[in-house]
């Protein structure tokens, strides 16, 4: 149990007995979910995961980019411009800590009874980043938050503390200002950035939710469309299809109506 004071999380911490209780919002000083504007698709979904969370946060205009450049495409351009521009105002605005979330984050059915513990753990745990949804395996148990040096091919749901922001948003403009290809980091996926990051600050202490707190929901990208999913019949069938695999695969997950 981590005594009175303030821990790399950006919070006065007075250990797991003593946060119990804690919410989402009481912790985490800033949450924004990343949505293009048009996509009004997803902000409606991800409303009402937020509303069954219990979660407010606002929403981030995510940045369109029409030509990819030197970019892996001009979907992860704009993604990771959308990304470096939440990190950039939170770093700003001086805030203790970001709670990040792209728009096809689907919050665990089991979500708001692991809340209480989770908050416990997080607010009195040392950590820099922390990865509430992944794609590794999750295992059965209580709740836990693990130190992990895996790189972690994702970003749909992490949070960053004020601490390591200075250097995580100086990182990323050094990484659009590299050359394609530059062995420090060069244009690429945002969360293989944030990887690299983490490999190149080996004192980043970096914690993952196990199990996770959210699922990446399968829909339609925008980072690297299929054909298909750009046909509106083809469309509405394939995201039921992804639906109902996640169901299929996820113990426990109920098919039910987007609002």
């Amino acid at each position: 149990m981590i005594a009175k004071g303030w821990n790399r999380g950006g919070f006065l911490a007075w250990g797991v007995q003593q946060s119990l209780g804690m919410k989402f919002n009481d912790f985490f000083e800033q949450a924004q979910v990343i949505n293009l504007p048009e996509r009004r698709d997803r902000r409606r979904q991800m409303k009402s995961q937020l509303n069954r969370a219990g979660l407010d946060a606002a929403f981030f205009p995510a940045v369109r980019v029409l030509e990819a450049g030197n970019w892996p495409s001009a979907g992860a351009w704009g993604c990771f411009q959308s990304h470096f521009r939440v990190l950039e105002g939170a770093l700003q605005a001086g805030v203790r800590n970001v709670l990040v979330m792209e728009d096809d984050l689907d919050f665990s059915t089991a979500f708001r009874q692991m809340e209480d513990e989770a908050m416990a753990q997080i607010a009195a745990s040392d950590w820099d980043l922390l990865y509430l949804g992944h794609l590794e395996e999750d295992q059965q148990g209580a709740f836990r938050l693990e130190l992990s040096s895996k790189r972690q091919m994702t970003a749909y749901f992490y949070a960053v503390n004020g601490g390591a922001l200075p250097r995580l948003v100086r990182f990323l403009e050094e990484v659009q200002a590299r050359e394609e290809g530059d062995p420090m980091g060069g244009p690429q996926h945002f969360d293989g950035a944030l990887s690299m990051f983490r490999e190149q600050n080996p004192d980043v202490r970096t914690l993952i939710a196990r199990p996770r707190l959210g699922f990446q929901r399968r829909s339609r990208s925008d980072i690297s469309s299929a054909w298909y999913d750009r046909l509106p019949l083809a469309g509405w069938l394939i995201n039921l299809g992804r639906r109902v695999r996640r169901v299929l695969v996820t113990p426990g997950l109920k098919l039910r109506e987007n609002s």
